[in-house]
């Protein structure tokens, strides 16, 4: 198993522990008798061991479990530890700190020579058992001449979160100022002038990327505590579920991973109280008692995507369409929607097909709450699902936050930005094409809205033929069409958030600069849908 994407890792949480052992054996050479120290000096030793266990890293972990026995040994002592043994664990905290220098410069460890050292902790060790304790073992003789350790820093280094946070919106403004500048170079005759903003966009362009790479963390940073989510939900439904997680490599911003916590873990709730049956029901449906829950990460286009799929009872279309009627739905609406769609029915508010309310699930909320967080980061929801054989719940997410790419359009001489993962297709369209606000799309009527109407601009007679950019507004019965002028150009935009007193503007997730200065809205395609579909109004 390659474990060299955790090396950071490793040596962040190693150097931690080293500097926790170097303080405490100081402490305890100025105070033998001082059990705690003892005791906080072997779970230090404990805990590096276990990691050079998981990296790999053998030599070292055999050295260190040596180090350990002498610390077990000294915790059961009933004398202080002697001069030679804190005299010993110094020598060897070394060649410990030698070791991690090593695997930090990619060295081998195979030539450093700690037989002597583990000669005498064995030595210590036995003579400890050997020698009653009323009478002081006695002094191994000296190791070799006492070397003064030197200084070094670590390469890895602790940044708090907000450092990147900062470095990050400094980098969308540089970006906003190298777009215009290079609009300027365009007209310029200065081949000097030209050079220079090419030389400074390569090597903004090159911080940009070295700060999305520093913010970039594994997905199986949240999926640690699945395993015992899924524990806890599943003994108390008495229920027998395994859970298995795949593409914990794929790396997503820590702003992302941060807000898709709580929709993952509902999602993984769910599974395990609705999708999955109880051992019994499952043996009679000829399926293994323990049900699978998969959670599975990977990267599509500029996106990752984030699947948790069980094999459990799956859910029922039809059942799913008349409880959309009684909550009164139109029934020849729901009707006319494909099964796809009428999945996604399971994101309206309070609607819920369990027949009981239970400590995890069944109240009929959440899943709304999923849609708003997924598309609120700037993703896409989608359920499939197949009566008997399971669901599976599908997270698309943008890889990095706050710097996506959107599709620029134009009504009048307004511009506003899409993001482009919500774009399905763009479609020249004539007058004739549309017939009582929809138009024929992949062998389906499409729902249509002039952006301009929707956004409380007034509309005059434009000239055909115009564009329909077709949005994804959540998946499902949520796709619709917006009808503008013209589709200007697809660019990477840094995403401000929006400044007062315009948190509150209808229809807007956030602004972006253009190259010659003039702000541009990126739309909510969320609250664009709901307008299409006649559920909201402008506020």
């Amino acid at each position: 198993m390659d474990n060299s994407q955790y090396k950071a890792l490793f040596l962040h949480e190693t150097y931690d522990r080293l500097s926790g052992i170097e303080k405490g054996l100081l402490a305890l050479e100025n105070d033998p008798w001082n059990r705690a120290v003892v005791d906080a000096l072997f779970r230090h030793y404990h805990s590096i061991k276990g990691m050079c266990a998981s990296m790999g890293y053998n030599t070292m972990k055999e050295f260190t479990h040596a180090q350990e026995g002498l610390l077990d040994m000294m915790r059961t002592m009933k004398d202080k530890p002697t001069e030679q043994m804190l005299s010993l664990l110094f020598e060897s905290f070394d060649m410990l700190k030698e070791m991690v220098h090593r695997i930090e410069d990619d060295r081998p460890l195979d030539d450093l020579d700690t037989r002597q050292l583990m000669e005498e902790i064995g030595r210590i060790s036995s003579a400890e058992k050997t020698v009653p304790s009323s009478k002081p073992a006695p002094e191994p003789p000296t190791l070799h001449g006492a070397r003064v350790p030197g200084i070094r820093l670590s390469k890895i280094m602790k940044v708090e979160s907000g450092v990147f946070d900062n470095l990050l919106r400094i980098t969308g403004d540089l970006l906003s100022v190298l777009s215009g500048l290079r609009a300027i170079a365009s007209e310029s005759g200065s081949i000097e002038f030209k050079e220079g903003v090419h030389g400074l966009g390569k090597s903004v362009e090159e911080l940009h990327a070295n700060i999305l790479s520093a913010r970039m963390l594994p997905f199986t940073s949240v999926t640690e505590n699945l395993p015992r989510i899924v524990r806890d939900i599943a003994r108390q439904g008495r229920k027998e579920v395994r859970l298995r997680v795949e593409g914990g490599d794929v790396t997503l911003d820590r702003a992302i991973l941060e807000c898709m916590t709580d929709p993952l873990v509902h999602v993984i709730k769910n599974a395990v109280d609705h999708g999955i049956e109880d051992p019994d029901e499952r043996k009679k449906m000829g399926k293994p008692s323990c049900g699978t829950i998969t959670v599975r990460a990977y990267e599509r286009r500029d996106n990752a995507v984030i699947e948790v799929t069980d094999d459990g009872r799956g859910i029922d279309p039809g059942r799913l369409r008349e409880k959309a009627v009684a909550m009164g739905m139109d029934r020849a609406r729901i009707e006319s929607m494909s099964d796809r769609e009428v999945l996604m029915l399971v994101c309206m508010p309070a609607l819920t097909l369990s027949s009981s309310v239970t400590d995890v699930s069944g109240r009929g909320v959440g899943m709304d709450a999923v849609k708003d967080m997924v598309e609120g980061m700037g993703g896409r929801l989608e359920i499939r699902s197949s009566p008997g054989k399971g669901t599976s719940i599908v997270m698309e997410l943008p890889r990095t936050a706050m710097i996506i790419k959107v599709l620029l359009v134009a009504v009048d001489a307004e511009v506003f930005s899409i993001p482009v993962s919500r774009v399905e297709k763009v479609v020249e369209v004539e007058r004739d094409d549309i017939s009582d606000g929809e138009m024929d799309y992949e062998g389906r009527r499409l729902y249509l809205k002039e952006l301009g109407e929707v956004m409380g601009m007034e509309v005059s007679e434009r000239p055909w033929p115009r564009k329909v950019v077709v949005v994804n507004g959540g998946g499902g019965p949520k796709t619709f069409g917006i009808l503008v002028d013209d589709v200007i150009d697809e660019m990477d935009a840094y995403i401000r958030p929006l400044p007062q007193p315009f948190t509150r503007l209808w229809g807007t997730a956030g602004l972006t600069v253009m190259s010659d200065g003039r702000p541009v809205f990126l739309l909510d395609t969320s609250q664009l849908a709901a307008r299409v579909f006649g559920r909201q109004k402008t506020a």
